[in-house]
């Protein structure tokens, strides 16, 4: 594994952590075809445009918010780089070994969040819908994906491929 597994743990851990700052979702709330707000949820935050008013805010999000994927995909990317990088300069053939399996569980579970993250996506995007109200007037809601998610699902894949050679590799 060596150097090509801390090249891949480096570009791994690059997007895993840029990700979570890019939109992975964003829904607009349309009125008769008029953006009447956009929220667009990163892993850390969610944002609207404009800010609605708390009333308002209360009535479309409640007490709720998406969930926030940031902790698991930083902290996951953190550790694939360390346990990488032990892989890769370790003299000694028991730390290779256990940093090894160290890979191998941080990109199992990096690829364990992307399919949480994923399936909350495809979930959130399921409630699309559009009301006729009273009046004739329409009410919409449309979702749509963000960069922030194919960067992460991209690292996702970018870390398994580090873990599988983790487990694969025969260097002594």
């Amino acid at each position: 594994m060596g150097i090509t597994g801390l090249i891949l743990g480096a570009i791994a851990a690059a997007a895993l952590g840029g990700g979570t700052f890019l939109t992975y979702l964003s829904y607009s709330y349309l009125q008769d075809g008029d953006r009447v707000v956009l929220q667009e949820t990163t892993a850390w935050s969610t944002s609207f445009d404009p800010m609605p008013d708390a009333e308002t805010l209360a009535s479309v999000v409640g007490d709720s918010h998406p969930p926030y994927f940031g902790i698991p995909f930083v902290a996951g990317a953190f550790l694939l780089l360390l346990f990488t990088a032990v892989r890769a300069w370790a003299r000694d053939g028991r730390a290779r070994r256990a940093a090894g399996i160290g890979v191998a569980a941080t990109g199992g579970g990096i690829v364990a969040s992307a399919g949480m993250l994923a399936l909350s996506v495809s979930g959130t995007m399921s409630n699309a819908k559009v009301q006729t109200l009273s009046g004739g007037s329409s009410w919409e809601q449309a979702y749509a994906t963000g960069a922030g998610l194919w960067v992460l699902l991209a690292g996702s894949v970018v870390a398994a491929v580090a873990a599988i050679l983790a487990v694969c590799s025969t260097r002594r």
